[in-house]
């Protein structure tokens, strides 16, 4: 058998393992919400090409993991309900565009506007392009994350109410890994624990 397959079939079989079912309730959000606060303070201390593109790259982490979240785990687990004949699809349909919607202009805007150095743009000449972008950029964000924020809180406070439980959706193990220099603690999809005396 090709290596290859043997290498992505071990890898399916690990997140398997690692995987656990985590229930999606308000403290959850508000979890998100944490972080990603926590990720824009970081915004103000960018003094230099080299950290704009480290935070760069933790926002992007936090964004993929978001996006994961939202669309593979979450609406996942809710269409369920649909081929459960719990919700009807008018209603299925509906709850889908208000979060696809609502959530996809915050994701799609997450990338802090700092790009590569290359021949042509080198690092100063790419630092004073982010720092004519970033203001209007983080007004932007923060926008379109008030208003995720509010349809991922009115969503949950809907389900519980209506099924008097919390949706359940799949969460890996807490894993602590390395990120350019920065200790990172993985809790589930979201949590970003910097250092204290590391951060940005």
């Amino acid at each position: 058998m090709n290596h290859t397959i043997i290498a992505s079939e071990l890898l399916k079989v690990a997140e398997l393992l690692l995987a656990r079912k985590e229930q999606l309730d308000l403290a959850r959000i508000q979890q998100f919400r944490k972080d990603f606060l926590m990720l824009m303070k970081n915004i103000d201390r960018i003094d230099s090409y080299g950290k704009a593109i480290e935070l760069s790259q933790a926002m992007n982490r936090w964004r993929v993991n978001f996006e994961e979240y939202i669309y593979k785990h979450l609406l996942k687990e809710f269409k369920d309900l649909k081929y459960k004949k719990q919700i009807t699809e008018d209603e299925w349909q509906w709850r889908e565009k208000l979060i696809r919607e609502n959530t996809w202009s915050f994701v799609i805007d997450l990338g802090l506007p700092i790009q590569r150095s290359d021949d042509y743009w080198n690092e100063e000449m790419r630092f004073n392009q982010y720092q004519k972008e970033v203001k209007k950029w983080q007004s932007r964000v923060e926008r379109n994350a008030r208003t995720a924020w509010t349809v991922l809180k009115n969503f949950t406070e809907w389900y519980g109410t209506t099924y008097q439980k919390n949706i359940e959706v799949d969460f890996p193990i807490t894993e602590q890994m390395e990120m350019e220099g920065f200790t990172v603690l993985l809790k589930g999809h979201d949590t970003y624990n910097f250092d204290a005396g590391k951060t940005i």
